[in-house]
């Protein structure tokens, strides 16, 4: 799915090309609500509660655009935006509605909302207004001009809440409908809006009043995700603490001899590590290892005691066959014991074990289409999506 700025229109370029000017200048497609939702600060029940609220601009979109077929005087020219209506109206396919599929959206969530019993926010009822206002009070241009910027903005700013939805693992991504489809067809869309209005951008008259229509259908848009992100953030502040982020923090071994263990991985395999009496804490990039006496840890735990090394293993994730070799014998090198040689794994990657000097098992692997994030955090390929905070 796109997330950048679309390629300019042939067909109506210098609308096109205003209109991305005034998106760039405004940051509609880079607005708070997205940047908090890819960054995890949303929680899924605060982002289902403010999309339960934007299927009212799904469903009403289609109004004010039928409004404008209307009152388009030459009939050739409606049939681009006439058009776009059947398409919100799948093609005369009741399943495919665009309200409907994002009905199916919200669903995919999981416990979807009552939609017919909520309370419209403020937010969409002044975004629904002000697009019906421009598309049957004002002058046709801006009406039209409004209308084809929101389907341009909304071509990145699907691709980029379905890539968010996808990444945080509340919708699998052959699961995703909706904003899948809109990221591929609203550039289009907008395009059908521009050319009805491209051959009137040389008359001064009607470009004032087609930059207008930019100008309110982004500044409306905005405020709509302004609202909908005061609103989710405020949300999400007010959920209990006791909330589970999706995240691990630190993975403690428990060692019967902590400073044979602190030497093996701080100076054997290079490891930053700061210690704090008998225990230490490794500097791993992500999730951090900690090294922690047995009986200590099963104090701790409040366990008699723990079960013995090997009972879990520990994964380095390598970016090639060669590379798996390598540090297999680093670790060998460094006072560890080779377990497994690097094989062809049943899973189809490549992979071989070693154990640390207590015993611990790790595994490096390889896998084809292993994606890592800029400091070697594993982000995706066969085993997952990337996660959500990056």
């Amino acid at each position: 799915m796109k997330v950048q700025g679309a390629e300019p229109s042939e067909r109506a370029p210098q609308v096109w090309a205003k209109a991305d000017e005034v998106l760039e200048r405004t940051g509609l497609r880079d607005n708070a609500y997205l940047r908090a939702l890819a960054a995890g600060e949303l929680s899924l029940p605060a982002f289902r509660a403010s999309q339960a609220q934007f299927y009212f601009a799904v469903e009403f979109f289609s109004r004010p655009m039928a409004a404008l077929v209307a009152r388009i005087p030459d009939p050739r020219a409606r049939l681009d935006i006439l058009h776009n209506v059947v398409e919100e109206h799948g093609d005369f396919e009741r399943g495919r509605f665009h309200e409907t599929t994002f009905r199916a959206f919200l669903e995919s969530l999981g416990d979807p909302p009552a939609l017919d019993e909520l309370v419209l926010w403020p937010e969409l009822r002044a975004f629904n207004a002000v697009i019906a206002a421009a598309c049957i009070h004002d002058e046709l241009d801006v009406g039209i001009a409004c209308m084809g910027i929101v389907e341009h903005a909304f071509a990145t700013i699907s691709a980029k809440i379905g890539r968010a939805v996808v990444d945080h693992g509340w919708v699998a991504e052959d699961q995703l409908v909706h904003y899948k489809l809109h990221a591929e067809i609203d550039e289009r869309h907008a395009e059908e809006f521009y050319r009805v209005i491209e051959p009137g951008y040389a008359d001064e008259s009607r470009r004032y009043a087609i930059e207008q229509g930019l100008e309110l259908g982004a500044y409306c848009f905005g405020q709509l995700y302004a609202g909908l992100w005061r609103r989710a953030r405020a949300a999400t502040a007010a959920e209990p603490a006791t909330r589970f982020e999706p995240r691990i923090s630190i993975l403690t071994l428990a060692v019967d001899d902590p400073a044979a263990e602190l030497a093996f991985y701080r100076e054997g395999l290079g490891w930053p590590a700061s210690t704090q009496g008998d225990w230490a804490m490794l500097h791993t990039r992500g999730v951090r290892l900690a090294l922690f006496p047995r009986a200590a840890l099963a104090k701790d735990a409040g366990r008699a005691d723990l079960p013995p090394a090997g009972a879990v293993t520990l994964a380095y994730n390598a970016r090639s066959e060669d590379e798996v070799d390598a540090l297999l014998a680093r670790a060998v090198e460094a006072g560890g014991a080779l377990v497994k040689p690097a094989q062809t794994a049943d899973w189809g990657g490549y992979s071989g074990y070693f154990a640390d000097p207590e015993g611990h098992l790790w595994e490096v692997a390889w896998g084809e289409g292993w994606q890592f994030g800029p400091t070697g955090e594993l982000w995706g390929g066969p085993l997952g999506p990337p996660p959500g905070p990056r």
